[in-house]
């Protein structure tokens, strides 16, 4: 006969093992975050997002209406992803940089970017992991390029003569 108060006390170790991880990696992500933005004097923003997979540019009409038969309810698939942006800029579009997994229990987590999957197994791997990210220079120029935009300026119109 199985133990399940046993059992049970063994999934309540596990619930607090999980949340104590996904709490270590927001601090993570938190710390990154801030740091990125005090050396880019708040012009870059780093942070994960869930986003949607864009439609196929190259799939044509039919294409499309096939798949309608074969998927009709399907949900547009998404994913995360780490993504940086300009927070000085209104409507400045996120750019993904990386894209972000991570399992239930927190860790391992998984980092992909430049055709690599990084797999994080606790908190030093993840920074080491998220500052190899920032030295990318791929995706440094990507953050560089962000810190450069600057908002449009309003030029006042000329007065009628």
């Amino acid at each position: 006969m199985n133990d399940f108060a046993k059992a049970l006390k063994k999934g309540f170790e596990s619930a607090k093992r999980a949340a104590d991880a996904r709490k270590e990696i927001l601090e993570v992500f938190k710390e990154l975050h801030e740091q990125v933005m005090n050396a880019t004097g708040g012009k870059v923003s780093i942070e994960r997002e869930l986003r949607e997979v864009k439609p196929d540019p190259s799939e044509t009409a039919a294409e499309k209406f096939i798949k309608s038969f074969k998927f009709p309810s399907a949900a547009p698939e998404k994913y995360w992803a780490i993504v940086a942006f300009n927070p000085t800029l209104p409507e400045d579009v996120h750019r993904p940089i990386a894209s972000w997994s991570q399992e239930s229990a927190g860790y391992p987590c998984s980092v992909t970017w430049g055709g690599q999957r990084h797999i994080c197994e606790d908190k030093v791997a993840l920074s080491n992991c998220l500052a190899e990210l920032l030295e990318d220079p791929d995706v440094a120029g990507t953050l560089f390029s962000l810190m450069q935009r600057q908002p449009a300026v309003m030029q006042k119109a000329p007065k009628p003569k």
